[in-house]
């Protein structure tokens, strides 16, 4: 499929201080805008037939690993560092020092969570409800290597990373602490660039090995499967497709299939999720002149049920407000955020 670029910026620079920070703008535009980014943009019959798959055999992803603190669908396309200024899956603005989010209820606001960052801009303590920490440590080029979780002074668990010079991941290690008893476990990640694989292994306490999932990928397709006792657990696979601008476009499992969309920013605009040949989910997005989601709106068509989230933002273009629900005019769900600088 053919890669459309969209130039927004056209000029002759000098390679001096000032030039730097202007390359680092028109890098974006140079990445461009692939048609495959919004293959599925203009689909408005939700059917399965209606939602062609897209291979790029040619396509290849740069030093691609997995990410041990997601749930489900940790395959990562490039590995990279932690970013700075990460909050919520996206990125804030300027030196943020804290941000308290609050409920709100008609007559008080109650805190959920507070985020600390450090003056790298890395999130370095998280506080739940008050009695529970989570503490963040990175290395020197700014990679989390442990986290650990703390409610009142007992530790309840504890992750480690490990990586090798190309920023993937190659162990994973996690204890839990409960009724005075300590549980560990330990995983090894193998990486095959010349078979386009990865495999994720158990590591048992006499440190033998288990295959426990296989990551193969093909062009922009990514096929991850899971093992149990050495086994293939097929009803467990999913297959993972990307634009030609690594923006996840496709989820396939045993049960769902889900599409993305995006625009010319890269910004995700709409979600569909395809369930035992039914329509089951549709999320659009809405963005401000400044990029920034404004409304995410929700509906089943099976269930006929809908909502939707409204968001507003500082002078620094961070979030300060979110409400969503059936009707956010009548009783929504509220929240505050409150931002400290430094």
């Amino acid at each position: 499929m053919k890669t459309l670029y969209n130039f927004e910026i056209i000029v002759t620079v000098k390679i001096n201080k000032t030039a730097l920070s202007f390359l680092s703008i028109l890098l974006f535009f140079i990445k461009g805008y692939a048609q495959s980014d919004s293959i599925y943009a203009k689909v408005n019959v939700y059917e399965p037939a209606n939602f062609k798959e897209v291979y790029l055999p040619q396509h290849t992803f740069l030093n691609p690993s997995i990410d041990f603190n997601r749930m489900s669908d940790n395959f990562i396309p490039e590995a990279k560092t932690s970013l700075p200024n990460q909050y919520e899956n996206h990125t804030l603005n300027g030196k943020i020092k804290k941000i308290t989010k609050f409920y709100k209820y008609p007559k008080e606001k109650r805190i959920a969570d507070i985020h600390y960052f450090n003056s790298k801009g890395l999130l370095e303590k998280v506080n739940f409800m008050v009695f529970t920490n989570v503490h963040y440590h990175y290395d020197i080029q700014n990679r989390l290597i442990r986290k650990e979780t703390i409610r009142d002074k007992d530790t309840l668990n504890i992750r480690q990373y490990s990586y090798n010079n190309k920023n993937q991941i190659t162990e994973y290690r996690e204890s839990h602490f409960e009724k005075g008893q300590r549980r560990d476990a330990h995983w090894a990640i193998i990486y095959e660039p010349e078979n386009n694989s990865i495999f994720v292994n158990y590591v048992q306490p006499d440190q033998k090995t288990i295959l426990v999932r296989k990551i193969k990928y093909d062009g922009n397709k990514v096929k991850s499967e899971e093992y149990s006792n050495g086994k293939l657990f097929p009803e467990a696979n999913v297959e993972f497709i990307y634009s030609e601008n690594n923006n996840l476009i496709s989820r396939k499992s045993h049960q769902y299939n889900y599409f993305y969309s995006y625009d010319k920013q890269h910004r995700n605009t709409k979600e569909v999720n395809i369930r035992i040949g039914k329509t089951w989910d549709v999320s659009t997005k809405s963005y401000d002149k400044n990029g920034y989601i404004t409304h995410f709106y929700h509906e089943n068509p099976v269930s006929k049920s809908s909502g939707s989230t409204k968001f507003q933002y500082d002078k620094f273009n961070n979030k300060i407000y979110e409400a969503s629900g059936p009707d956010i005019s009548v009783n929504p769900y509220e929240y505050i955020y409150e931002i400290e600088y430094y």
